[in-house]
């Protein structure tokens, strides 16, 4: 664990169960464009992210490493409604 944490840095979350400990690294980038009236507000929100979990063993050694890019299929609109 430690050479993960001098390696990378300390995790954003860290997450325990089943005799494991998972260190959760995760950026999100996100954009919420609105048009806000007095009595009719029109929001949208779009996020993406890139996660990166590492699985270790009660013994704190490493077993897994798991990384999510974010997805290309989420765009950023300005216009609150469908395409």
């Amino acid at each position: 664990m430690a050479e993960v944490v001098s390696s990378i840095g300390a995790p954003d979350r860290i997450v325990r169960g089943n005799d494991r400990e998972i260190f959760h690294y995760y950026y999100y980038d996100g954009k919420s464009p609105a048009m806000m009236l007095i009595l009719l507000n029109f929001i949208r929100m779009d996020i993406k992210s890139d996660n990166l979990y590492v699985f270790f063993n009660r013994d704190g050694i490493a077993e897994e490493v798991v990384y999510g890019k974010r997805t290309d299929r989420t765009r950023f609109r300005l216009w609150p409604f469908g395409d």
